[in-house]
């Protein structure tokens, strides 16, 4: 399994007026016996130390592989097992 850290989209906040980073981590993985799970509990893990670090988080699944890899210019054979976005002031 591999793990990108993908700077996902930058935003002015008109009502706080400041700038506002989405970041995501991207599980990319082969399709194997369990992979799913396996992403599932690193996502788990990342969740928690981001929880703990203060910061708010989403576990994300994916339909569309290929599609994501697309929009992110992700050059993998692999595919997205899970996604977890967070963000930083």
């Amino acid at each position: 399994m591999k793990i990108l850290l993908k700077d996902f989209q930058v935003w002015p906040d008109i009502v706080e007026m400041h700038l506002m980073l989405l970041l995501t981590w991207l599980f990319l993985s082969e399709k194997k016996d369990n992979y799913l799970v396996n992403a599932g509990f690193m996502s788990e893990h990342i969740i928690l130390k981001l929880e703990e670090m203060g910061l708010s988080s989403c576990f994300l699944t994916c339909d569309d592989s290929d599609m994501v890899k697309k929009v992110l210019l992700i050059e993998s054979d692999m595919d997205i097992a899970a996604m977890v976005a967070f963000r930083i002031w």
